[in-house]
């Protein structure tokens, strides 16, 4: 069957079309799932960012109303206001009042000083690209890290070398092509049906005249505006996904590739090297200017912690950390300061915290696994202590702790687990997954609602990814 007829007979299997139309979640008609309809693009959070600051401190009930609807204007950013840690949340009065407010973080603060300062666009884009890297999108920890990686395994199936792939992707990001060029570019298809192998091979094992018969036939749809054809409702005029939503996704996978291939301990190279590629691919930057603004005392704790957290680097402990920490009561007594980790100093005191709590709540626990009434559980000892080996999870998960207003890091959130029902919690079946966490849930929910840090079941559902 050839090229074109593929693509026709795969047009009409309607579990396919649905799957590589869809923008929604879980679908494969998009690279990202993080920008939707309110942030199409990287630079929709500048906007975004901006309309949300207005409703900064003020409570719920004062939050402005959409007249048709009667919806709350500032509910869409939320997510995307908390996942890219701009912002934390308050809350303000009984946790079912659900009466919160919200604050800049201190990296909200930076990325308002940013908005302020007299970028280009390419410049603009490129730093806001560093802001944005470290967020908790659909709610996984290092989403963009972890999205790229996944995107590049499955096209890795069709195209073995990575520099051939990176090739194909400059040939998409360089310029400001329309939807009719786009659909003449290689990478085009890779990133359209990226789930679909079989299609790829062919497409990219045809020769030219049979990938210009495909091509001819989507402009054509396209002109027509088509809805038989998937392509062709996907990008038909004033829907939610461009040509600019295209090459802005492009972008993101494309620094997060070389990302990946520079990776090291050394930050500033990091930066320099990604810098160095973007300035490749868009000449006029002035890197000089970027860099002076990353390389500034205020913004250089900002993407310290950033790139401390995407690259998953273990730093040792520094004397100001263990000063800091030392000062802290340790036994606690109520609910904790909440502590800003969009610093890298925050990020090291709530790590230290973690470490020199760790060991009490293993003594708290008696060495036992909390979901030891549930399963099986199997010790082994310890060689360090020797004391059965037990590890401890923090229920409320780390990177979601600007929801709320205390710290999650008390011993009401840490549970003693061993390593079986560890593996289990985050990466077992949902089905599997679930009744450990309506246990730990029953066993926590008022200790947690005490420390300051209560949370719903079905929000600890969504933090776990745990569909319901």
């Amino acid at each position: 069957m050839s090229l074109l007829q593929t693509y026709i007979e795969r047009n009409k299997n309607h579990e396919w079309f649905a799957k590589y139309f869809s923008l929604g979640k879980g679908s494969s008609g998009r690279l990202f799932e993080y920008t939707n309809t309110n942030f199409r693009e990287q630079k929709s959070f500048f906007e975004q960012f901006k309309k949300f600051e207005k409703i900064e401190d003020k409570e719920r009930k004062d939050w402005g109303l959409v007249e048709s609807s009667g919806q709350e204007k500032d509910k869409q950013r939320v997510v995307n206001m908390l996942a890219s840690k701009l912002f934390m949340r308050e809350l303000k009065g009984a946790r079912r009042s659900k009466n919160f407010i919200f604050h800049k973080t201190k990296k909200g603060a930076i990325y308002h000083k940013f908005l302020s300062e007299n970028f280009s666009e390419p410049e603009k884009w490129f730093l806001n690209y560093l802001f944005l890297l470290d967020g908790h999108y659909t709610n996984e920890e290092r989403y963009i890290i972890k999205r790229t990686n996944l995107l590049h395994q499955k096209m890795s199936a069709v195209i073995l070398n990575t520099e051939a792939l990176i090739r194909k992707i400059e040939e998409v990001i360089d310029k400001s092509y329309n939807k009719y060029e786009l659909i003449k570019k290689d990478f085009f298809y890779l990133s359209s049906f990226y789930d679909d192998a079989e299609f790829l091979e062919l497409y990219l094992h045809s020769n030219d005249l049979e990938k210009k018969e495909l091509h001819d036939y989507i402009s054509k749809n396209l002109k027509e505006k088509n809805d038989a054809c998937c392509i062709s409702k996907k990008y038909k005029p004033k829907s939610n996904f461009n040509a600019g939503t295209f090459i802005d996704e492009s972008k993101v996978f494309y620094f997060t590739l070389i990302l990946e291939q520079v990776k090291n301990n050394n930050i500033s190279n990091v930066v320099t090297q990604l810098l160095r590629k973007y300035t490749f691919i868009y000449k006029k930057t002035n890197v000089k200017k970027v860099k002076s603004f990353i390389d500034e005392k205020f913004a250089l704790d900002i993407f310290y912690a950033v790139f401390v957290n995407v690259l998953d680097i273990k730093e040792e402990l520094t004397e100001e950390t263990r000063v800091a920490v030392e000062g802290m009561e340790l036994e606690e007594v109520g609910p904790q300061n909440y502590i800003d980790d969009t610093t890298i100093e925050g990020r090291r005191i709530t790590k230290q915290l973690f470490t020199l709590k760790k060991k009490r709540a293993r003594e708290i626990a008696n060495y036992k696994c909390s979901l030891e009434k549930l399963n099986n559980c199997r010790y082994f000892t310890n060689k360090v202590s020797n004391k059965p080996y037990i590890e401890v999870n923090h229920l409320i998960p780390q990177e979601f702790r600007n929801e709320f207003s205390n710290s999650i890091e008390v011993f009401a959130n840490y549970t003693a687990i061993c390593p079986h029902c560890h593996a289990m919690l985050h990466k077992a079946v949902d089905n599997e997954r679930k009744p450990l966490i309506n246990y730990l849930y029953n066993e926590r929910s008022a200790k947690l609602e005490a420390m300051g840090i209560g949370v719903e079941l079905k929000t600890l559902y969504e933090f776990y990814r745990i569909n319901i």
